[in-house]
């Protein structure tokens, strides 16, 4: 399709689809957590080495905070077993608490471990931060007890708890690409609206107040080195993707980071049933002259470009991506 990155989910559940002596082999591996696939292979070591082999870039993408969800039986060495006073529930998810110290910590060890042993050319977060079904009580406690900069109001302490880990894991990469002469790159991909009603006209759900969310926090205290908003709806439509493009764009050059808008291919498939050009469009939109940070896309997910869905796999070799960047 002429894509040249690739983005691979290694860490879903607070568990390792490589090789990890920090978190068990994840459920999705091999159907029990803790347990080793057999014959044994290191599925982010193949990734690593089929993607540099074809002239790719490989990062992997964590859940920074997810502990469980749909694994039926966590392992012994499991976080949330040994540390069952570093979760809260969430509806029918487990997460670990952002606000904790330990908690940030143990994640920061993870993605140097990573970083430190694979040769990943980045290290990416998704849109899941503090639950998407929002926060009750769970974490008073928390905030009572872990709240050293004696914020008042939660929201803006829960922000904090995140803005945190962001920058402890930036500065992570940072000493590691120094120390072993690499080139990590570190970025998220939030929710595509920061602010409902910003810019102009936009409404819609606030990674700012929903999820705790602060991605302008990253771009100003420069602890991330790109962001990808997910600008998942189309071109003209309320939350429209020429406007929250231009608008993310801008922000990057304020800042001096890279965009790079995340596409729906997926919405191809569901019942939205986007055609294939809504994508090429919102393509050579973000080429724009008006656009000079958007660097490229990210495409979610890959089933549609293995499946070709509506041909966009051969639209793309043939078009937007017929000549490599």
């Amino acid at each position: 399709a002429g894509i040249n990155s690739v983005f691979l989910q290694v860490r879903p559940e607070s568990d390792a689809l490589y090789a990890s002596t920090i978190e068990p082999w994840s459920y999705w591996l091999t159907g029990a957590q803790g347990t080793a696939p057999s014959p044994l292979w290191d599925p982010l070591a193949f990734a690593v080495a089929a993607a540099h082999q074809r002239g790719m870039d490989l990062h992997a993408w964590l859940n920074p905070y997810r502990a469980k969800q749909s694994t039926p039986t966590l392992a012994p060495n499991h976080v949330a077993v040994q540390h069952p006073e570093w979760t809260f529930t969430s509806g029918t998810l487990t997460m670990l608490d952002p606000g904790l110290p330990g908690v940030r910590q143990h994640i920061v060890n993870v993605i140097g471990d990573i970083a430190s042993r694979y040769d990943v050319d980045g290290i990416h977060f998704d849109d899941y931060f503090y639950p998407y079904s929002g926060m009750a009580s769970q974490d008073l406690g928390t905030f009572a007890n872990n709240n050293p900069l004696g914020f008042t109001d939660t929201a803006a302490w829960r922000r904090n708890n995140v803005n945190t880990l962001i920058a402890m894991v930036y500065d992570t990469l940072q000493s590691i690409n120094a120390a072993m002469q690499k080139n990590v790159v570190f970025g998220v991909s939030p929710f595509g609206i920061w602010k409902s009603g910003t810019p102009a006209g936009i409404t819609g759900t606030s990674s700012y107040s929903a999820h705790y969310c602060d991605p302008i926090a990253w771009l100003q205290a420069g602890k991330v080195d790109y962001l990808a908003p997910q600008l998942y709806w189309k071109i003209t439509v309320a939350q429209d993707f020429d406007k929250l493009s231009k608008w993310w764009n801008d922000r990057g050059q304020e800042y001096g980071r890279h965009i790079y808008p995340g596409l729906a291919l997926y919405r191809m498939d569901d019942a939205s049933n986007w055609a294939a050009a809504e994508i090429l469009s919102q393509i050579n939109l973000t080429r724009d002259n008006n656009r000079p940070q958007v660097f490229g896309n990210i495409m979610f997910r890959a089933a549609q470009l293995k499946n070709n869905s509506k041909n966009i796999k051969t639209e793309l070799r043939n078009s937007a991506f017929r000549y490599p960047s």
